[in-house]
């Protein structure tokens, strides 16, 4: 995979578009358009949504090695996870910043 603009990424209102950066370098610009808001904090949401798949595929890996040998696992480092999960999600649809 290739490198991108490490995040967190954030995004700004601008008089003519929404902008996604990293606070410093313009990731991209939307045109003011009816979704356009809603595009731009999933962009900005998109390097740790990508973080959240990659632990949850570790998780899934860990969670079928377990299954698969009938050891017990303890729930709580699931929820926690699920917690940041859902902050994420949260994040790219705007409910957080």
């Amino acid at each position: 995979m290739s490198e991108h603009t490490p995040g967190p990424w954030i995004v700004e209102l601008t008089p003519d578009w929404y902008e996604v950066s990293d606070g410093l370098s313009t990731i991209c610009r939307l045109d003011k358009y009816e979704w356009a808001e809603h595009d731009a904090n999933l962009i900005a949401a998109s390097t740790e949504l990508l973080q959240e798949l990659e632990a949850s595929d570790t998780l899934i890996g860990a969670l079928l090695y377990i299954i698969r040998h009938g050891l017990k696992i303890d729930t709580l480092k699931s929820e926690l996870r699920q917690v940041e999960r859902n902050a994420a999600i949260a994040k790219a649809k705007g409910e957080s910043k």
